[in-house]
């Protein structure tokens, strides 16, 4: 199932279906982790992350997150943290 990303979701849905796949809306979890970007910067994260969301194996996006976490984990450490609280999820 895919959600939206909306809190208690993945809960509820393991509550009502024995071992679910759960995946978080990809398009959903960018849209938050741009909300508090500056607009000089947008650019710049979105083509940085692409290579977040974009990979094809599961060590890729790995990879991926770490190479942004270097160059933007300091001014935007939310967002690194948010994708890897809900990473499990993202990558399903």
């Amino acid at each position: 199932m895919c959600t939206h990303n909306l809190q208690s979701f993945t809960e509820v849905i393991a509550d009502n279906f024995p071992q679910p796949i759960v995946q978080k809306c990809i398009v959903h979890q960018v849209r938050n982790s741009l909300k508090y970007v500056d607009e000089k910067d947008k650019k710049k994260i979105t083509t940085g992350h692409r290579k977040v969301y974009t990979a094809i194996s599961r060590e890729e996006p790995q990879s991926a997150l770490a190479s942004f976490e270097k160059v933007w984990g300091e001014k935007y450490d939310y967002i690194v943290k948010q994708w890897k609280y809900n990473w499990e999820e993202l990558i399903a």
